[in-house]
């Protein structure tokens, strides 16, 4: 998918985009040594059998270690930033910091934590995930969000005039994470205005991401041509309408519809 997606004249590709600390190098260092060190007193079989203990243990720690992660970022109202804004970092250094972009075989830009969510979003890739939000109430506090997919994303594409009008929404729904003060949840009002708040959120951050991805890249990553595709009889209108250079000039339509389901709000502590 990655190979058809880079060759194609009209989309791009994605790959995951990480690197290893600078901190991580000198612990690497440290781990080497203390390895060799140890190698000496071992035989051959039981460093073979460590080492696959080591990994299935690494594994589990950096799930763990990215689970608490999200947690404390849930739990602090310090700043007004985004959990999407966060990297993603193990315990071994490796920081996972959003997606590389590749068009006609070369690599030409970055998409951050947030853009790779909107990313897989359109792209049907994610089914459950977490933002944070400014309280609509005022007060300066957060509300944090788990939100699940309903349906794939809904994706319609009008190519009647030379510039493609690209409508894509989505059915979500989701829970609040953490209660806050004088708000009343079982007020139906404030649910929909937190409701209508998130909605207008991600509707934000997906348009956003996606005139960069036609603008500023110039690169159809999400695939859109192969619904359009569809709007032409044959192989040769559709090469004559050009998508490749009609793309950039697109116009977007989002919309989010999000749900607060009244069963999964967390309970006030009594």
């Amino acid at each position: 998918n990655f190979y058809e997606a880079m060759i194609a004249d009209e989309a791009g590709s994605v790959a995951i985009h990480g690197k290893v600390l600078p901190s991580s190098q000198n612990s690497k260092s440290s781990e080497s040594n203390n390895s060799s060190q140890n190698s000496n007193d071992n035989d051959s079989k039981v460093a073979t059998s460590n080492d696959t203990n080591s990994n299935t243990s690494s594994s589990e720690s950096n799930t763990l270690n990215s689970n608490d992660s999200t947690q404390n970022n849930s739990d602090s109202n310090s700043n007004n930033t985004s959990l999407l804004e966060d990297s993603i970092v193990g315990d071994k250094g490796v920081e996972n910091s959003g997606l590389a972009l590749f068009k006609e075989n070369k690599l030409i830009d970055y998409l951050n934590s947030e853009e790779a969510l909107c990313y897989s979003m359109i792209s049907n890739k994610i089914n459950n995930f977490y933002i944070t939000i400014d309280n609509p109430f005022g007060d300066g506090e957060l509300i944090d969000l788990s939100f699940s997919m309903n349906h794939n994303s809904r994706i319609k594409i009008d190519t009647s005039t030379d510039t493609p009008i690209i409508n894509v929404s989505f059915s979500l729904d989701n829970k609040i994470l953490n209660i806050l003060e004088n708000v009343d949840y079982n007020d139906s009002k404030n649910l929909k205005a937190i409701s209508e708040a998130s909605s207008k959120y991600l509707e934000d951050i997906i348009s956003k991401y996606l005139y960069r991805c036609s603008k500023e890249l110039d690169c159809d990553i999400n695939s859109f041509y192969k619904s359009a595709k569809g709007n032409f009889l044959n192989n040769n209108s559709w090469k004559a309408y050009n998508w490749k250079d009609k793309f950039k000039n697109s116009v977007f339509n989002v919309h989010v519809e999000s749900t607060i389901i009244p069963n999964l709000i967390v309970s006030e502590n009594k």
